[in-house]
């Protein structure tokens, strides 16, 4: 039996919130990777939770896009964003919610 987005989400040791498209939840997890690249479509392989801190994530909703796309294109199944005092962010950027949503 396959791990659901679902799954991870509902372990409160993981403090995870979904910021966009909770229909998905139902996703399977096939694999994790992190990364900072810009464009990380090329690098997946499909099923993936890709994981950011965000670091060179654009600001803008027409650049967040393009980068939610490629991750959409590599096959990714969920983005996640690490947040914290310590980290680039410490909520989601609007911009990258706001592409997220638009692009499901």
């Amino acid at each position: 039996m396959a791990l659901l987005l679902s799954d991870l989400v509902g372990r409160p040791a993981l403090h995870l919130s979904v910021a966009a498209c909770p229909e998905h939840l139902d996703r399977p997890v096939l694999a994790a990777h992190a990364s900072e690249l810009l464009r990380p479509g090329p690098w997946l392989q499909g099923g993936e939770l890709l994981m950011t801190i965000g670091l060179l994530l654009p600001m803008d909703v027409a650049a967040c896009r393009r980068y939610v796309e490629d991750v959409a294109a590599g096959g990714a199944h969920a983005l996640a964003l690490g947040l914290g005092p310590d980290l680039p962010h410490q909520e989601a950027p609007e911009p990258l919610v706001t592409a997220a949503a638009q692009a499901g």
